[in-house]
């Protein structure tokens, strides 16, 4: 092949990379520029949620990545479907699944260094699997285009209905919000609140208007985005006192399967070492509370566990690191 041949033919193609938080783990793939941008979607079913401890994941396929493997582990969510993690952070970069017409591999698009206009948001998937349709009631379009709304994950099944807002609050009647993840490694029951007194330290912009509920909201900033492998995370603010651990014992920093990861001096992070779900963040500003990855509750109303927290949904956490403009003013709106 000539130079120019050579030339021309690396013009129609386009490489991207992504990086995990801690730089550990990275890998590259190269797609022709005639198959951009690449359809994505939003996947919410329980086995992404559980292994992410996100509200739902986002993936696109790809050709087969160049990546370095040694720096991952491997959860084999299914028999067919292996999720890669960095061993490090924990951050989800990759699933290899075993499909009908071959091998298949789905990056998690957060962790790719890309324009928005790199995707095309087309879907959200698994939504039955919510109950209360998660985050798919706060992005029903993007950029003005409508997302499909799927029961499953396929367009020949029936498409999901948005149910109506909850208004019960269950929380008040007692018992405990189970959380845990995929591989059952890590396990722990949350308490509600009981009155004013409890969330007499809680920061002004983190505390409840309903003091039978925890506080919550849904996080964009770079260092959860590059951790967890999603563009957004759900994170409760529940006080370590509400805490209990699978066997009744109060909470502690590591228990299970947990692995710590110090994002930056004064931040702790813990995720599952064995399906990396993403479980708590601490800091020593709020010595108090624990913040806790939503995807891993196990809320009768839903996902949204709106029985138990309260949203606050006039804005994003550090929506100014948003990777995506149209993502980022379409959550608004939602």
């Amino acid at each position: 092949m000539s130079n120019n041949n050579i030339q021309d033919a690396m013009a129609d193609q386009k490489t991207f990379k992504a990086l995990c938080h801690c730089k550990s783990s990275q890998l590259s793939f190269t797609v022709p520029t005639s198959s951009l941008p690449l359809p994505a979607y939003f996947c919410h079913c329980s086995i992404c949620r559980r292994t992410h401890g996100t509200l739902c994941t986002i993936h696109a396929k790809i050709p087969p990545p160049k990546v370095d493997l040694n720096t991952f582990t491997a959860y084999n969510s299914t028999p067919t479907v292996q999720k890669l993690f960095c061993s490090t952070c924990g951050a989800h970069m990759l699933d290899n699944a075993h499909e009908e017409d071959g091998e298949a591999w789905f990056v998690e698009i957060s962790m790719v260094d890309a324009d928005e206009s790199t995707w095309n948001f087309e879907s959200h998937h698994f939504l039955e699997n919510t109950k209360d349709g998660g985050l798919s009631t706060w992005l029903p379009e993007i950029g003005g285009k409508a997302l499909r709304m799927w029961k499953r994950g396929s367009p020949s099944e029936s498409e999901f209905v948005q149910p109506p807002k909850l208004t019960a609050n269950p929380s008040t009647q007692g018992g405990k919000l189970k959380a845990h993840c995929h591989c059952g490694g890590v396990e722990f029951h949350i308490s509600p609140p009981r009155g004013d007194e409890l969330h007499k330290d809680s920061p002004d912009n983190m505390t409840p208007k309903d003091k039978t509920k925890w506080y919550a909201l849904v996080d964009a900033c770079n260092s959860c985005r590059l951790i967890s492998g999603c563009a957004v995370i759900g994170w409760a603010f529940p006080e370590k006192s509400h805490i209990t651990l699978a066997d009744g014992s109060p909470y502690r920093p590591l228990f299970g399967t947990l692995k710590a990861y110090k994002s930056s001096m004064d931040v702790d992070r813990t995720f599952c070492d064995t399906c990396g779900a993403v479980v708590t963040y601490t800091c020593g500003d709020r010595p108090n509370f624990v913040d806790v990855a939503v995807g891993l509750l196990d809320a009768e109303s839903g996902v949204r566990a709106e029985e138990w927290l309260e949203w606050r949904t006039h804005r994003m956490s550090y929506e100014e690191d948003c990777i995506w403009v149209d993502f980022k003013n379409s959550m608004k709106m939602g």
